[in-house]
């Protein structure tokens, strides 16, 4: 590869990602002539421009989509493959000869990171946190395990109804697909905490900004571990900048539930954007290591 080129991370807010410091290692470790950048794009009229413009004569190559964009992405690329069509969700693009290509990485990097936690497959439900783009995801993902329920609580009911209809119209496709899925809204919290606490062999998922701005917490999450039963475990999709942990996962730990943040989701859906970009299959841990090593040396 001769020319230089551009990656970027576009979303709002995007300043504390440490997706750049990640990529750009892996740029520079293997003496690729590329850039990566966090592109802030404050309200949504402007998105559809702000890709026009940075993927004009191919100043940009390949873009990652975060929060709040990752459903609006959709309707501008005209390519998509499977899982971003089913999961009405983009977090990659690419951008060649003319056409924006849109994929999902976030489903193989939340399955992939999932190893992380000890028996998995003996997991029965999911409660999911949010319903924006990556509940999308983490829905999809969560297929494999055929679990028996899936419950997603949230405060906006247009997109908590959207993210049902997605998860029902995967059992159209996959017959095979035994699981019940749920929503409550954040005003019916004493239904969602009454079956998180009848419900054994579950995994909690943060799937939504809570708690990542600052460390407060709502009672309710509190609420909701102190009456969890057996075999619980908890993923939070936001990651720490530092050695220590998230405040939620304190917390969970608190109530010896185990738990992960999404550093090595993070890593994982990299390595793959990797791929669709450059169609470089590095290994994971090239992506994970600099994401540590930043993280070892900001302590607080």
């Amino acid at each position: 590869m001769n020319e230089n080129f551009n990656l970027g991370l576009l979303g709002y807010p995007v300043s504390g990602s440490l997706s750049s410091i990640m990529h750009n290692y892996v740029l520079s470790k293997n003496n690729l002539p590329g850039k990566y950048s966090l592109i802030e794009v404050k309200d949504d009229i402007f998105l559809a421009d702000t890709i026009n413009d940075l993927t004009s004569q191919e100043k940009y190559i390949g873009l990652n989509i975060t929060i709040p964009y990752k459903i609006k992405a959709l309707d501008l690329c005209s390519d998509l493959t499977l899982e971003a069509q089913l999961t009405g969700a983009v977090n990659t693009i690419k951008y060649q000869n003319g056409i924006l290509s849109g994929h999902n990485t976030d489903i193989y990097g939340f399955r992939q990171s999932l190893n992380q936690l000890s028996n998995i497959d003996d997991l029965e439900n999911a409660f999911i946190i949010g319903s924006g783009g990556s509940a999308r995801a983490v829905v999809y993902a969560l297929t494999s395990l055929n679990l028996k329920n899936v419950i997603i609580l949230t405060r906006n009911r247009i997109t908590g109804e959207s993210l049902i209809t997605m998860a029902n119209n995967l059992k159209v496709i996959r017959p095979q697909l035994k699981t019940t899925y749920k929503l409550i809204l954040l005003d019916q919290l004493p239904e969602f905490i009454d079956l998180a606490s009848s419900l054994d062999n579950s995994l909690i998922i943060n799937a939504s900004p809570l708690g990542n701005h600052g460390n407060e917490l709502p009672k309710w999450l509190d609420q909701t571990f102190a009456s969890l039963k057996n075999k619980v475990k908890y993923y939070d999709l936001n990651y720490s900048k530092n050695r220590e942990n998230l405040s939620s996962i304190v917390l969970a730990n608190s109530f010896n539930i185990e738990g992960i943040d999404g550093t090595s989701m993070l890593a994982y859906q990299a390595k793959l954007a990797f791929f669709y970009w450059l169609g470089l299959d590095y290994d994971y841990e090239l992506f994970y290591k600099p994401l540590i090593d930043f993280k070892n040396s900001n302590q607080l």
